[in-house]
């Protein structure tokens, strides 16, 4: 098994199909009522039809790695795949998956028994309503699973309520305290869209972030927290930013002085407009003008 560090690898520089090789391991738990056979690997289905229909007894946990496609099952259960999302197939479901073509198809499965995935509801571990989540693809995470198939590899009778331990902590570390249903992060995914959408426009630079956030149906503190969690900086710094860059697109057309343009722009005066002009482009607006009037002389 290929060994990862998680403080050496980038989420954005994994070679998945490396470090998640093809695999499939069987390995046997003895629970009350006897001895159930489980497994666990990376499916990698290359000769698989785009769209099939199946039917699973037992319970499966599904992460997707690679790909993206749809599911949906009996209970009218919806799944949109994407890589980060977790799937719980409970039970003796018939199902339909749809792969999109356009990439190649790689999850990390898992499959126990439904009185063993019965007994995760029964402690708490598991939400019984919770059909899928988020949990993003990182390092960490592929470290996480690439462990947990070694260790299925080497499971013995002497062993086993260690590697029970495990699978515990597998679905612990899987669906974090605070996961939500893909559905709901796609509709959250939506309002940050928008709240970006309006943060960029010109014309609502007069509106103020709380009534922002109040006009895409979210909360303050919770529209912060999230925009910060998507976008890596805060809703003002982005509409800072927006302004800037029309900035730029102004002074490279030369039809405006420098105080025109911090006034067009609502800012107080010519120097506080230029002060945030070079703490996000590194130069002044006037030095910014030279160089790209510099820059297209030389081209």
């Amino acid at each position: 098994m290929h060994e990862l560090d998680p403080h050496s690898v980038a989420t954005t520089d994994l070679d998945i199909p490396k470090v998640c090789p093809a695999s499939e391991y069987f390995f046997y738990l003895k629970l009350p009522g006897g001895e159930h056979t489980c497994r666990t690997g990376y499916w990698v289905p290359d000769s698989l039809p785009s769209s099939f229909t199946g039917y699973k007894s037992g319970f499966t946990l599904q992460y997707t790695l690679q790909g993206e496609g749809h599911y949906e099952d009996e209970t009218g259960t919806h799944v949109r795949f994407r890589p980060g999302v977790v799937l719980f197939r409970q039970g003796t479901l018939h199902h339909t998956v749809a792969r999109g073509s356009a990439s190649p198809w790689r999850t990390f499965f898992l499959e126990l028994p439904l009185q063993f995935f019965n007994g995760l509801r029964e402690v708490g571990i598991m939400d019984p309503m919770l059909r899928s989540c988020h949990r993003p693809l990182t390092s960490d995470v592929v470290v996480m699973l690439n462990t947990f198939i070694e260790r299925a590899r080497h499971l013995t009778l002497n062993n086993q309520i260690l590697f029970l331990a495990n699978i515990h902590q597998l679905f612990i570390d899987i669906t974090p305290e605070n996961s939500v249903p893909v559905e709901e992060d796609a509709r959250l995914q939506e309002k940050l869209t928008l709240a970006r959408e309006m943060l960029a426009d010109p014309e609502q630079r007069d509106a103020a972030i709380p009534e922002i956030a109040r006009r895409v149906g979210l909360g303050y503190h919770h529209f912060r927290k999230a925009f910060v969690k998507s976008v890596g900086i805060s809703p003002k710094e982005f509409r800072i930013r927006s302004v800037i860059l029309c900035a730029k697109d102004m002074c490279l057309r030369r039809c405006w002085t420098i105080a025109e343009i911090a006034e067009k722009l609502g800012y107080p005066d010519a120097a506080t407009f230029s002060k945030q002009f070079k703490r996000i482009t590194g130069h002044s607006p006037r030095e910014f003008c030279k160089r790209s009037l510099l820059t297209r002389d030389e081209s």
